[in-house]
Formats: structure tokens, C-alpha cells, sequence
């Protein structure tokens, strides 16, 4: 597509936040993947954020999905990051101590943007009461549906572990917010900081996390869809795949690619 191709969805929210983003909305589609965990309170849901925020900048050099930009190596692994960054309100949010901390801490933010709900928030990871759920919602969507699925498993499986056994990671915001870009720019070869203040491999971050995941994806029927990210893992992700595509025959090879890796039988 072309920039100002964007056709923005007849319906009164997407038409108000279209009002709200400005002429930059139509400059690029933005296909990202939202996985909703559900949760069975709102104390839950909010010990389910504080943890999965640590996970997402590995999470987004797993899923790094859009190296390409107007047929141009934008020599990022996910370029959707970057502009969609442009836009307010994308961002980690903090760690919030309860539900009533995060209900106060929004609120302010409502009042100064005149923002309908809490849903204009458009952070990373969030509670949702309305659907009472959390919301990942920082990465690339992935060219086929088993690797959608796979994330979900992913984060399903965190998020219960963070509910079971939350992380004391004292790790800051901004440190958070400069491992998610180094992971936008980088994709796995990117260097992700953990608890304790140290910069890692996004691999080995990787290998910790899928162990950590394995008996919680487990117990929720989820173990078998993690292949996808083992091969992530051996393979490299969307990015890489699509790089090595244009080596091989340029953008026709890319194309070429994605239409094959998102065909369902």
C-alpha cells in the first residue's frame, strides 16, 4: 500500500480515533497481534501486567514480523514498532501496586486527553475490565496462524505464571522501553536486559522463558503450539525469513513468501 491508501473502518471509534491521531493514520497499515488472557479479577489482572511487562521486549524480538517498508529494508527487524511508536499513548506502561492504583493512575490521563475510556490507552499490555482480560498487544501479527497461536500459548502460559509467581524484577520502565526497541531493531540478535540490571542475548532470554512457560502451557492445553517458537528459536523470525527471501529474489520472493506462509488448508 501505498502512503494514504489507509482506509480507516466505518465505525464511530475507529472514526474517533482516526480524529484523535491526525493525518498520520493513513500513512501505513498497522497489523499488529493482540492476545487477550482472561482473568478471573481485576487484582489478578493487574499482577498479570506488572509481570508480563517484563516479557515484552522478548516477546517483540520473537515476533519481529515487518523488516520491510515501501519494498525498502527498513534495517529494522519490526518497522511497524517505530511508527506505530509515533502515535500516543504506545508505550510499557509502570508497574501499578492494585487495581484501585491503576483505576487512579489512568484517570488523569483520560482527563487531559478528553479520551472516552481507558481503551484509548494504547499501552503494550493492559488490563481490560470490559472484557475482563489482560491485553498484549506490542507485537508484529505473524505471517500464519500457528504461529499466532503459538503466542498465545506463550503468553497465556506467562501470564500464569506471573499470577502464580510474581516476578521481583525491579527493573525501570525506561530500561524496559530501550530493551523493546533494541528488540525492535535487532529482532533476536538483540540484547535484552533482565533482572539484576544485565543486558542478554534475546536467545538465552528465550531459553529461560519457554522453560518457565513449559508446565503452565501444559496445564492450560497449550504445550503443543510452542514449536512454533522453538523454531523461532532454530529457524530466526518473520524478519529474518523475509530477508533471506529478498536475498534469494527480491521483493517478488518476499511476496511470494508471505502468500505461501499465511495459505490454510
Amino acid at each position: 500500500a501505498a502512503i494514504g491508501d489507509v482506509r480507516i473502518t466505518q465505525q464511530e471509534r475507529y472514526i474517533k480515533a482516526a480524529e484523535l491521531l491526525g493525518g498520520v493514520v493513513y500513512r501505513t497499515p498497522d497489523c499488529a497481534l493482540h492476545v487477550h488472557v482472561g482473568m478471573p479479577d481485576p487484582g489478578t489482572a493487574v499482577r498479570a501486567c506488572n509481570g508480563l511487562r517484563e516479557h515484552l521486549p522478548l516477546l517483540h524480538a520473537l515476533g519481529a514480523n515487518s523488516a520491510y517498508w515501501h519494498g525498502q529494508d527498513a534495517r529494522l527487524a519490526s518497522a511497524r514498532f517505530v511508527l506505530r511508536r509515533g502515535f500516543p499513548r504506545v508505550e510499557v506502561p509502570r508497574a501499578f501496586r492494585d487495581f484501585a492504583d491503576w483505576e487512579s493512575g489512568i484517570a488523569e490521563t483520560l482527563a487531559a486527553g478528553e479520551l472516552p475510556d481507558y481503551t484509548y490507552l494504547w499501552w503494550d499490555v493492559r488490563p481490560h475490565p470490559k472484557l475482563g482480560t489482560v491485553e498484549v498487544r506490542g507485537m508484529d501479527v505473524q505471517s500464519s496462524a500457528a504461529a499466532n497461536a503459538a503466542f498465545a500459548a506463550l503468553i497465556q502460559a506467562l501470564a500464569a505464571r506471573e499470577v502464580e509467581l510474581p516476578s521481583l524484577s525491579d527493573l525501570q520502565r525506561e530500561a524496559l522501553e530501550e530493551s523493546y526497541y533494541q528488540a525492535g531493531r535487532h529482532g533476536m540478535e538483540a540484547r535484552l536486559m533482565v533482572e539484576g540490571g544485565e543486558a542478554i542475548p534475546a536467545r538465552e532470554v528465550a531459553v529461560r522463558a519457554l522453560e518457565e512457560a513449559r508446565p503452565y502451557a501444559a496445564d492450560l492445553g497449550g504445550a503443543g503450539a510452542l514449536v512454533e517458537i522453538e523454531r523461532i528459536l532454530a529457524e530466526g523470525n518473520g524478519a529474518d525469513r523475509q530477508r533471506r527471501a529478498f536475498a534469494a529474489g527480491g521483493i517478488p520472493a518476499v511476496l511470494e513468501y508471505l502468500a505461501t506462509a499465511t495459505d490454510v488448508d
